[in-house]
Order: structure tokens, then sequence, then C-alpha cells
């Protein structure tokens, strides 16, 4: 995997999306809470006068946070399977990483059998040269020993002629010069063959010896690459890991500021029907607060910091506030109670 999964321009869009609905849900709410300050009985139909546009404000907020948890467990299944993925990666980079180590031993042991054969073909060179100095050294003498065989060879043929005498001395000074100079060439020539060889023996085993080497080389630039790939890919599911855990927390967020106005909507459904020529704000402006509290948690949230985020908590924490007040404050105990 070259990035991280929620680097993707698609992410990104998502992240974009679900802001923009938590914007809005936040400006319903603010909205919601400007309009109970606003709120009152009508003496003429003992109904709050301005529920529906409440109502409107609430039905808003609510759908604009049920859009964004829908979003988030969509994000969450696609980094499930991301997740997924990157494990199969990871176990099939280890699994190269095993052979190609198990590749590297095997060429190692096969450098060092070339590498000792190469020694011993070494001292058989140097043998074999000893021998063919040797050889040299008879070819030296088997020249003197060619001209002399040659006069040897003639005296014993003259020999050989004389009576009684030659016939018995003659051919065994022939014979005798004529193996010696075969044997000095003999030992010429098989000097000569072991040293070429030996020589090649030492050059295959050097070729070999080489190969092994460059191989060798190659197969540990590979796992070096395969080290930083499984680093990368590591990093990456440690990293996803860290989003599964901060995007699962916003989504809990989210589900929790759907429940406490889903508690709302009912709470201000009595509004509708409300009798009695006075409001009781306090269970209302309780699960306010909640409410408040989750969206306020998730708006800190760095993944869906947006730019107008920080301005519409303060709006909506100031309004919050207000309503407290007013609920608290001697000046208007008809916002003071419970229904």
């Amino acid at each position: 995997m070259s990035q991280h999964y929620l680097s993707s321009a698609n992410d990104l869009q998502s992240m974009e999306a679900i802001t923009k609905l938590m914007q809005e849900g936040i400006w319903s709410l603010s909205d919601m809470c400007t309009s109970l300050f606003n709120a009152h009985v009508d003496p003429v139909t003992d109904m709050c006068s301005n529920f529906q546009q409440i109502k409107g404000h609430i039905v808003r907020a609510d759908r604009c946070l049920k859009e964004s948890e829908r979003l988030l467990k969509g994000k969450l299944t696609g980094l499930d399977e991301c997740m997924v993925r990157l494990k199969k990666e990871q176990k099939h980079v280890r699994q190269e990483k095993q052979e190609k180590s198990l590749t590297i031993e095997t060429l190692h042991r096969r450098k060092t059998s070339a590498e000792e054969s190469l020694n011993a073909s070494n001292a058989a060179v140097k043998q074999a040269e000893r021998n063919q100095e040797a050889a040299e050294y008879e070819l030296e003498k088997s020249e003197e020993l060619k001209t002399s065989g040659k006069l040897v060879a003639i005296a014993g043929a003259v020999i050989t002629v004389v009576p009684v005498v030659g016939w018995l001395a003659g051919p065994p000074i022939f014979c005798d010069g004529i193996n010696t100079i075969v044997k000095a060439e003999y030992a010429i020539v098989n000097a000569k063959n072991e040293v070429k060889e030996y020589m090649s023996q030492v050059w295959k085993h050097t070729q070999n010896i080489k190969d092994y080497r460059s191989r060798i080389s190659k197969t540990q630039n590979e796992i070096e690459r395969t080290n930083q790939t499984l680093s990368n890919v590591q990093s990456n599911i440690e990293w996803l890991q860290q989003r599964l855990v901060a995007i699962g927390e916003i989504q809990h967020n989210f589900r929790r500021a759907v429940y406490h106005v889903n508690i709302l909507s009912g709470r201000v459904n009595v509004l509708e029907s409300h009798t009695g020529g006075c409001i009781y704000w306090e269970p209302v402006i309780k699960i306010i607060q909640e409410v408040g509290n989750a969206v306020i948690t998730i708006a800190n949230n760095q993944l869906l910091n947006g730019q107008n985020v920080p301005a519409l908590i303060n709006t909506l924490s100031e309004n919050i506030r207000g309503l407290k007040a007013l609920c608290t404050t001697p000046d208007h105990p008809e916002y003071v109670g419970y229904y």
C-alpha cells in the first residue's frame, strides 16, 4: 500500500461531507436554542407559539446527525476491509522475506563450498606448477639426453653388428636411449596438462564465487526492500488501528447525540399540547445540554475539525449556557420546573 487509506481523495471528500453535516447539525441546534429563547405560550390557543419552528430545527439536527453516523459506519466498513488487505499483504511480505532469507543462506553455503574448492584448486595449481618446473628440468635433461641418446643409439647399432660382443651389448644400449627420450617427452606433456586442468578448475570456482557473491548481494538488496515494505505495512496497520479507534469513538458520540436528540424531540412534543399558561423548560434544557456535550465532543475531534467548527461550537455553548441561566434566574420563575 503506497499511502494511508484515509489519504485518498475520496476519503477526504467523505470526511468533509461528515464535517459539513455535523456543522449543519450544530447550526440547527443553535437555532433551536434561539427559538427556545423566544418561545412562549399563546394566551388564546394555550399552545407554544413557535413549536413548529423548534420542531423543524430538531428534525434537521436529527437528520444531519443520523446521516453523519451512517457515513461513519460506511467509513468504518471501508477501514475494516483495508485492514484485512493490509494483514494479507503483511503475511505475504513476511513469507517472501522468509523465502529470501532461506535463499541467501543456501547461497552462502554454496559460496563457502566454492571457496573451499577454489583453495583446493589453487593448491593443486601450485603443485602442478612445481610438477611443471620439475618437468621442464627433466626437459632440459631430456634435450641433453636426446643428443646423447642418439649417439648411444648409433653406438648400440654399431656394437650390434660386432660378432658375439655386439650381439649382447648393442640392443640394451639402443633401447635405453629410446626410453629416455620417450619418458622425458611424456613428463612434459603430462605436467602441462595438469597445469591446464587445474587452472581450468580455478577459473570455474572463481566464476562460481563471483556468481554467488552477485546473487547474495542482489538477494540482500531484495531483503532490504522487503524489510522496508514490511515496515511500511506495519506502520500502515498501526496507523489504521488508531484511525479505527478514533472514528469508532466519533461514531459512538454521534449515536449518543442522536439518542439524546430523539429524547429531546419527545420532550419538545409536549410543548405542542402544553397548557397552563407557562412552560417548564428544565427537562428540555437538561437534554439539550446532553446533546450539546455529545456534539461538542465530536466537533473537537481533529478528524472533523473544519474551518467554521470552532465558531459554531462557541455559539452553541453560549446558547446552552444562556438557556441554563434563564432557567435558574429568579427573574423568570416561569422557566423553572418540570413537566
